[in-house]
């Protein structure tokens, strides 16, 4: 993931088409079993090759976390606290599938 911003111009925040969905906010009770998928995620693509028409793997599928976020019930101002300093809020956030092409805009 790149991130752009925010910047004092635009506070944008820029991420790659392949890694939506790649970053969470969990609880720690999740930590042992994210580990172990970060793990099972390198193995599975320690030959991942690109070919003529794409990967030459198939996608590996995240697993799904032991406790949700939602579960713990922390109020969004709460989360926002703690999660502020690492990934600060943005007015815009930029996506594309090509690190050189343009960017589309998905509005928040």
């Amino acid at each position: 993931m790149t991130n752009n911003g925010p910047s004092n111009a635009d506070s944008s925040f820029y991420i790659h088409e392949d890694d939506w969905g790649l970053i969470e906010i969990l609880p720690a009770e999740n930590l042992c079993n994210s580990l172990e998928g970060f793990r099972q995620q390198r193995e599975h693509h320690k030959d991942t090759a690109f070919g003529p028409t794409g990967w030459t793997t198939r996608p590996f599928v995240i697993p799904t976390p032991q406790v949700e976020l939602v579960q713990r019930a922390i109020p969004l101002p709460e989360i926002a606290s703690l999660v502020g300093p690492v990934l600060p809020q943005a007015t815009v956030v930029l996506t594309s599938d090509t690190t050189t092409g343009p960017k589309d805009v998905c509005l928040l």
